[in-house]
């Protein structure tokens, strides 16, 4: 604790003194930038409004740490999904192993991405809160700005916003005809498109239709890592008056890629890094399609005598090196296939006693995807019906106390199939069917005691319900385990055939001597997460504030009966300053935070129980203890009117005070570890930015900007650090994207050319190697000491952008 003390003292030393600095005195005015890359007005850096407290204000006056980039900004920064997102805002991350991406924070992100795990970052999509964040990745398109907000926001988002939210505002339509399209050709054949058109329909009605479409090979040599993904959204705005609206927007997406992929790191020695030491995404092929049949295995080639002590339980038969002959390890037949609709309706209506919002919606998604992910073939077939409505009424004017309250449902029916190949060689089919509801009532205020002290406080009450049922099965069990699981309860049914694996609903498993066990569970929670704090003003264009919150993440189940998992419970404190300097042009903003963390969920391999008997390994989430805590300091500054320099720079540090047992899923417990440091948590992230712009004679500009990104190394597996292998790590990179544009008179039409990760630099991302149980793959005890798997951020990749408007 005494170094958080440090650096809380530091921080809150640091934000006074940027409070009172003398800077603040100074005011420099400067002529109209009618050039300017980021539309700056008169004399500065333009502010950003945002609604992330659930009314309008500027970033400067919102007492959390946020980060608001706006749509023109990412169509500049080349966003066009979640990953390239990533590089702009320090500390955030993606988890990408099926349809799912889950977007994290400070090393904390959902894991297992499956129908058992939520998300722990809100994501809301015009007002829409989405539990399953399949169009996430590709909702980049057509918006006003997209807000990240970090820290607990239990109080407004809920339940699953532990860590913070992110709010996409899509563009409303507009009482004007206008319109765009944007147009990418780069390397991995990469094909990207944008487009909208808005029109005025009547004098109180507007309609708008945008769409995007993304596409590129796969980075990885077999072909995965790829993309190929498509968006449409339309929407009618219906205004009679200033004082009521009625906004409608349906919204498809649509992917049908090949999906991700996990390499494998120390594959063939424990000394060599990449399988492919020349390029770091090449990828297992099919087997029989190499001379080395380590580079195109199979199980039969891999699953060899030493499986059996390594990974067997007691009394299984080895069927891997038997029954499955040439089936490929990696095979070349996976498929990404996902589908999500939003249908929403907002409605709002100035009345004499405040802003009264109304927002019912829809979302049906549904995913069908087969991966190879460490090896294991997996197949998930899920779909999804998800119903909301949220009220609120928030207050009008500007007066000393403002308030908003409001009230949420929340509803969702999951039906899911799956199947997957273990690595003891026969599969195991699951059928679950999840519901989950929750209802809440929430509250949150200002007072302003003077014109620069504000006191601030927010109240929600959550009551949740969750239940499972239907069955599990396990196939290719030896007659000691089926008499086992029977005489647990289990429905076995001993079938005395050869062992020749049969292909059912694109899964080999293995016809032999099967078990089906139940899926049972119901979870009932009340919560209530709460936030108090104290904001003031030093000085006009400056602002000190200090809070506390909570959040929490809802529990859940995991398969068989007496399955559950606990709420997770984040108890965070923050203290900032934000400051504007030299008249809008110099902007520093400084906070430090202090994490504490009860139960958090974090999803590891594990050993994969029926009845109490082990049946192989999967991932799902157990409860830690813990805490993390740092600090950030952001900079942008307009240093001429034609340049612009902007940075942040994030410290973090933490540890788990307790872990739950290495490898179990209802089973004894093993020797806690404690005190170990946080995975996927580097300590330090610094992002940079620098951009200049060339104003030509004839009114067009030209535009040059290089944007850098660098992270300390961090581990990826939680264990003793004394064990750690170079395979548990990931090291410290840099990265470095640079892009020229044109830009013609009137901003009518650009072209831009990038390069993203200039330098090809192989980072690995937050895949399978963040996990407790060290995971088999497949080989004998001869495999290299350090061999992990793991994903990969995508390597260099330019081309151009065109780009036009009317």
């Amino acid at each position: 604790m005494s170094k958080f003390s440090g650096l809380l003292a530091a921080s809150a030393l640091g934000a006074l003194f940027l409070s009172l600095t003398p800077v603040a005195a100074q005011s420099a005015q400067a002529g109209p930038q009618t050039g300017s890359s980021t539309a700056e007005p008169e004399g500065g850096i333009a502010e950003i409004v945002v609604t992330a407290e659930r009314r309008s204000a500027s970033t400067q006056k919102t007492a959390l740490t946020i980060t608001a980039i706006s749509g023109a900004d990412l169509q500049k920064a080349g966003v066009v999904d979640s990953r390239t997102l990533l590089d702009s805002i320090p500390g955030l991350k993606l988890t990408v192993a099926n349809p799912n991406a889950y977007i994290g924070l400070y090393g904390l992100a959902s894991g297992s991405g499956s129908q058992y795990s939520d998300a722990i970052m809100g994501f809301n999509y015009g007002g829409v809160p989405l539990a399953r964040q399949t169009s996430a990745s590709s909702a980049y398109y057509d918006v006003e700005r997209v807000e990240v907000l970090k820290g607990p926001q239990g109080t407004l988002y809920g339940r699953n916003a532990t860590v913070g939210a992110i709010n996409i505002i899509p563009t409303r339509p507009k009482d004007r005809f206008e319109g765009g399209a944007t147009l990418t050709l780069g390397n991995y054949s990469t094909v990207n498109s944008q487009g909208y058109i808005n029109t005025p329909i009547t004098d109180t009605l507007a309609g708008r239709v945008a769409f995007q479409t993304t596409r590129h090979d796969g980075y990885f040599t077999n072909g995965y890592d790829d993309a190929n993904n498509y968006g449409a959204r339309v929407s009618l705005l219906y205004k009679p008056s200033s004082d009521f609206s009625i906004l409608l927007f349906g919204d498809g997406f649509w992917n049908r890629s090949k999906g991700p992929y996990s390499t494998f790191t120390y594959w063939l020695s424990p000394t060599q890094k990449w399988i492919d030491p020349s390029n770091p995404w090449f990828g297992l092929g099919a087997a029989g399609t190499c001379t080395n049949q380590l580079l195109c295995p199979s199980f039969a080639s891999t699953s060899v005598g030493g499986v059996n002590a390594v990974s067997n339980p007691a009394g299984f038969t080895n069927t891997g090196a038997n029954g499955y002959g040439n089936i490929s390890l990696v095979g070349q037949d996976g498929f990404n296939n996902a589908d999500q609709y939003i249908l929403s309706t907002e409605i709002n209506w100035n009345t004499p006693i405040g802003t009264l919002t109304v927002q019912p919606s829809y979302v049906h998604t549904k995913i069908n995807y087969r991966t190879y992910s460490n090896g294991l073939l997996f197949l998930n077939n899920t779909k999804s019906d998800q119903e909301s409505l949220e009220m609120r009424l928030a207050s009008n004017g500007n007066g000393p106390f403002r308030w908003v309250i409001g009230t949420f449902l929340f509803h969702e029916d999951q039906n899911a199939f799956q199947n997957n190949l273990q690595s003891t060689g026969y599969a195991i089919l699951s059928t679950p069917k999840l519901t989950d509801s929750n209802y809440a009532g929430f509250a949150d205020a200002t007072y302003a005691l003077t014109d620069r002290f504000r006191l601030t406080g927010g109240i929600r009450f959550t009551r949740e319900t969750k239940s499972q049922n239907g069955y599990t099965v396990a196939s290719g069990l030896s007659a000691a385990s089926v008499a086992t699981i029977q005489a647990a309860g289990g429905v076995c049914t001993l079938v005395a055939s050869p062992l020749t694996p049969v292909l059912y609903q694109g899964v080999y498993y293995m016809p032999t001597n099967f078990c089906e066990v139940p899926n049972g569970g119901r979870y009932e929670k009340n919560n209530v997460s709460w936030k108090a704090g104290v904001e003031f003003d030093p000085r006009p264009g400056s602002m000190l504030y200090a809070n506390v919150k909570t959040g929490f993440r809802a529990g859940g189940f995991t398969v068989g009966t007496q399955n559950s998992y606990k709420p997770e419970m984040l108890t965070a404190y923050e203290i900032g300053s934000k400051n504007r300097f030299l008249g809008g042009k110099l902007q520093i903003n400084l906070s430090g935070f202090y994490w504490k963390y009860k139960n958090q969920q974090i999803s590891q391999l594990q050993l994969y129980y029926l009845n109490g008997i082990a049946i192989g390994q999967t991932s799902f989430p157990s409860n830690f203890d813990g805490n993390l805590y740092g600090g950030e300091l952001s900079i942008d500054t307009l240093v001429t009117p034609n340049d612009r320099i902007s940075g942040d720079i994030l410290y973090a540090r933490g540890k788990y005070d307790s872990t739950p047992p290495v490898a179990t899923v209802n089973t004894a417990a093993l020797v806690p570890q404690y005190d170990l440091r946080r995975i996927n948590l580097p300590r330090w992230s610094i992002t940079g930015s620098y951009d200049h712009t060339f104003h030509l004679q004839s009114g067009a500009a030209v535009i040059a900007a290089a944007h850098s990104h660098f992270e300390s190394s961090t581990p990826l597996r939680i264990i003793d650090p004394a064990l750690l292998t170079p395979g548990d790590m990931r090291g410290a990179y840099a990265k470095l994207d640079l892009d020229l544009t044109y830009r013609a008179p009137g901003d009518q039409w650009s072209i831009q050319l990038f390069v993203r990760n200039v330098t090809n630099k192989a980072v690995v991302g937050v895949g399978s190697s963040g996990q407790t149980a060290l995971p088999t793959f497949f080989r004998s005890s001869a495999d290299p000491l350090n061999q992990r798997s793991a994903t990969l951020d995508p390597p260099r990749t330019f081309g151009a952008t065109i780009s036009a408007k009317f």
